[in-house]
């Protein structure tokens, strides 16, 4: 219901340009791979680009209006089991809807949840309320891969230029178990759960 609302606002200018954690740019995040620590295996995230230039183009092809780019459980208000509201619109960014439901899946049904089943109810769900495009279906396993990698090397980052945060540190070291976790379902069988 949220995309479909804010579909009506076009001006991309009325979120952040050229924003680190917005899938447009992830590519931007390559150059920052050279901070992860080495216990990290930094193929997993060479494998994660290469995949995403893949599909780069088609990524940048797909239907986009402004999105909240940060569904996840700490941002979502729930009273008497029903969402009241969604909170925190400070990662909004002009970006493919489809992005939207790939920071949703990875933070929401891939992580300390592991509710892999969900999956195919939160699209149905989705659906509902807003078209999703055929061809946006096969490039959710490869933006769900790069919200984890954009998550994980930002992060890190953050914690070598300005310092080591103790939850951010933890926050990197649980997306990293997630991101290995979720890739090794493999893209076959994620297909087999969103279809």
């Amino acid at each position: 219901k949220m995309d479909s609302a804010l579909s009506i606002f076009r001006d991309k200018t009325l979120t952040r340009q050229n924003y680190e954690f917005d899938g447009k740019n992830f590519l931007l995040l390559e150059e920052k791979m050279k901070h992860l620590p080495t216990h990290l295996d930094k193929n997993i995230f060479f494998d994660i680009f290469k995949q995403f230039k893949r599909i780069k183009s088609s990524f940048e092809a797909l239907p986009t209006g402004i999105i909240h780019h940060d569904v996840v459980l700490h941002n979502l208000l729930v009273k008497d089991g029903r969402l009241q509201a969604i909170l925190d619109f400070s990662d909004m960014a002009f970006s493919p809807y489809i992005q939207n439901i790939a920071v949703a899946m990875a933070q929401i049904i891939f992580t300390y949840n592991w509710q892999p089943q969900q999956a195919r109810v939160f699209i149905d769900g989705y659906r509902k309320h807003h078209p999703i495009m055929e061809q946006e279906i096969p490039l959710l396993y490869e933006l769900t891969l790069a919200r984890y990698a954009t998550l994980i090397i930002e992060l890190h980052y953050w914690n070598t230029a300005y310092g080591e945060d103790a939850q951010r540190a933890e926050f990197v070291k649980d997306n990293y178990d997630f991101l290995k976790r979720f890739r090794s379902l493999g893209k076959a069988e994620f297909d087999t759960l969103i279809t």
